[in-house]
């Protein structure tokens, strides 16, 4: 049986190789290996499922620029990564949107 940890994983590789836009349900149901009906009785969307796949890099890379701020701006390892959280968000959107 799928986990929700699972399901997620499933729709951010499915969202990063097909774009947002482009992906469907069905593609994340197929990729975890579910019907699609079954993944609508954990989800009400796939907005959700979108929530759910950025909302921790997104908290992680608020902590990031903070642990910056604090810092005086002077932790440019920190501030890569950060960026680099940032690359692979925008990619999701770009990919396969055009």
């Amino acid at each position: 049986m799928a986990t929700l940890d699972d399901i997620v994983s499933a729709a951010a590789k499915v969202f990063r190789t097909k774009g947002y836009h482009a992906a469907t349900v069905r593609d994340i149901a197929d990729e975890v290996g579910l019907l699609k009906g079954s993944l609508y009785h954990h989800f009400d969307s796939k907005e959700e499922l979108l929530y759910l796949v950025v909302k921790e890099p997104i908290a992680q890379m608020y902590r990031k620029m903070a642990e910056i701020a604090a810092a005086g701006g002077r932790s440019r390892p920190t501030w890569r990564r950060s960026t680099a959280t940032i690359r692979t968000f925008l990619s999701i959107f770009a990919s396969g949107s055009r």
